[in-house]
């Protein structure tokens, strides 16, 4: 007999209007104030925007549907020290805003990438926003899939029919509606997020029987190894890959990433900004935390009735698809309350795929377009803009077509991501140091990207799997309990297969040893290399040699507690790559950085 139920009527009338909510917003903010005739308007909500919708959009941007299904489903396989990560993350947030966002807006700079040049040059600029592209476009691609395999879940939605009206509901108010559009969609997303998430857990803690229950089961599986000390490349998760992983993540997508430096410079003054981000770092760490544990309830609920070994009764073929099915069969009792949690789902994939079609829209016109065409008329600008966003919006749907057969969610994600080690190393040397110039980065980041990029993708394509911790399908175990859920306790009943069942480790020889490194470890990875072969070229192109004056504005107020002043004049610093001279940098195609004899 098949175990699982779908979405009701009601259901489906909920996550029809959270969609066509999302596209009236859309259509609202394209017919209002100044009608969008303008870049600064389009791209950057006219940076008038109040505080509370970008600390919201904070929040939705990065929290896509990944983290509030993979996240439960690797804990559920792997364990609790996924947990540390979030708090790495939440320490990098906040660093970033003190190094940061006072140099974006000292600068004043409409992207991250822009700053680039103002510190070292054309080269660098375009180098690191052409590696933000091609990465966004592929996260636009995997954020799609979660809300895919949560609708395939629970509905008789084919996944490509699930990813095409995902992405194109998505495209098509981000399209319309520009950042102002996102940033209020990702109100409304944030809002939905928390209530599935609290949703899940008030149903997870009664049907398991409370917390001192998800304790005991959690020790029992050896799911509560939270303080894995071990420094095992190896090893899927443990404290330190977990902690240096939420810390480049943090000071990285939240620092550099365009997608959260956009919606900090919607806002009118730095301190705002940094304010902004410093608000979100709670709420993010909350709402990661309670994904985590969320993967001990699914354990609790499932440990002698694992639902993928049960396929033939639940229909489920990836632990991706745990926490929609647990809803769904929860829930299907409260017309509408299923839809709201799915809808919740989706907004964690809505917001970041606007997110970065408006920032791959941003970056395109501002760090390409403006300087190749600078003569282009504002309407003609925007035009472009909006163009780009929905053929941004196509190209990522076509490409989520080619990752569907990827086992995690959470290793895509993650290997994808992976050169935002390498970006944040360009900008930490940027702002930290006066050392590096133009070449130097290009030659640092040429050098290292493709090794970084090899690890990472052959690792992702090798077909290796790393064994989780024992899953059981010991099904008479659990006959008499009353805690379980109805759905479970048919899983026991009628199931023929009274047996244990434990998935062990399997390995397959031909695997190349370092594809067998835990995808935790390269983001961390491509940070360091990015950071030696950078300093290796400073130190062959000389080291006693500075690129910039210890005044200049590149670098961040932080870094004048420590940088000692330059002894030499004002006037023996060449000032072509000083902020104060920008418009010298832009009409001077020809412009290369000399570097300065060290004084100090």
């Amino acid at each position: 007999m098949e175990l699982r139920h779908y979405l009701s009527v009601a259901d489906y009338a909920v996550i029809a209007v959270f969609l066509l909510f999302s596209v009236a917003i859309g259509i609202k903010f394209r017919l209002s104030g100044n009608r969008q005739q303008t870049v600064l308007e389009y791209l950057f909500a006219g940076k008038n925007m109040s505080t509370l919708p970008v600390v919201l959009s904070i929040i939705a941007t990065l929290t896509a549907t990944g983290t509030m299904i993979s996240t439960p489903a690797e804990v559920y396989r792997y364990g609790i020290q996924h947990l540390i990560t979030p708090f790495g993350t939440a320490f990098g947030m906040y660093l970033s805003s003190h190094l940061y966002v006072p140099v974006y807006f000292q600068c004043g700079v409409s992207t991250a990438y822009e700053f680039l040049e103002m510190r070292y040059g054309k080269n660098t600029r375009y180098a690191i926003s052409a590696i933000f592209l091609i990465q966004t476009v592929l996260i636009v691609s995997s954020v799609l899939l979660g809300p895919a395999l949560a609708l395939s879940a629970v509905t008789n939605l084919s996944i490509s029919t699930s990813i095409f009206l995902v992405g194109g509901v998505c495209t098509f108010y981000c399209t319309l509606g520009g950042l102002k559009a996102v940033l209020w969609t990702d109100v409304l997303q944030a809002m939905l997020m928390f209530t599935c998430v609290i949703a899940f857990f008030s149903a997870g803690l009664v049907d398991t029987g409370g917390v001192f229950k998800i304790y005991e089961r959690a020790i029992e599986g050896k799911r509560m190894n939270l303080f894995n000390f071990r420094l095992d490349f190896m090893t899927r998760y443990t404290f330190w890959n977990c902690l240096f992983r939420g810390f480049v993540h943090g000071l990285g997508s939240y620092g550099t990433g365009q997608m959260e430096v956009q919606r900090m410079l919607s806002l009118k003054t730095s301190d705002k900004a940094s304010r902004a981000l410093q608000i979100s770092i709670l709420p993010i760490l909350l709402l990661h935390v309670m994904c985590n544990s969320a993967g001990l309830i699914l354990y609790s609920l499932f440990h002698f009735c694992d639902p993928i070994l049960n396929t033939n009764q639940t229909k489920l073929t990836k632990y991706d698809q745990m926490v929609p099915y647990y809803i769904v069969n929860r829930f299907s009792s409260y017309p509408g309350l299923t839809g709201l949690c799915i809808s919740g789902i989706f907004s964690g994939s809505l917001s970041t795929v606007s997110s970065a079609l408006n920032s791959l829209s941003t970056v395109t016109v501002v760090d390409y377009i403006q300087p190749l065409f600078p003569g282009m008329t504002e309407s003609k600008n925007v035009f472009l803009a909006k163009l780009l966003c929905f053929l941004y919006g196509i190209v990522g749907i076509g490409i989520t077509y080619i990752f569907l057969n990827v086992q995690s969610l959470k290793q895509f994600v993650t290997s994808i991501t992976v050169f935002e080690g390498s970006i944040l190393a360009v900008f930490l040397i940027g702002i930290l140091t006066r050392k590096a110039d133009d070449n130097c980065i290009i030659f640092g980041t040429v050098l290292s990207v493709p090794i970084i990029a090899w690890l990472s993708f052959g690792a992702l394509f090798s077909g290796y799997k790393e064994p989780p911790l024992a899953l059981n399908n010991h099904l008479s175990a659990i006959n008499s309990s009353s805690q379980m859920p109805n759905f479970t306790t048919r899983c026991i009943d009628e199931s023929t297969n009274i047996q244990t069942t434990i998935l062990l480790p399997t390995y397959k020889s031909d695997i190349f040893v370092l594809y067998k490194i835990s995808f935790q470890w390269l983001p961390v990875l491509s940070f360091f290399c990015t950071s030696f072969m950078i300093f290796l070229m400073i130190i062959i192109t000389g080291w006693n040699k500075n690129a910039i004056n210890f005044n200049s504005k590149c670098l961040s107020p932080m870094t004048r507690f420590w940088i000692k002043e330059q002894k030499q004049t004002d006037e023996s610093f060449l000032p072509a790559n000083d902020i104060d001279l920008q418009k010298q940098i832009v009409s001077n195609p020809d412009h290369t950085t000399t570097l300065l004899p060290d004084t100090i």
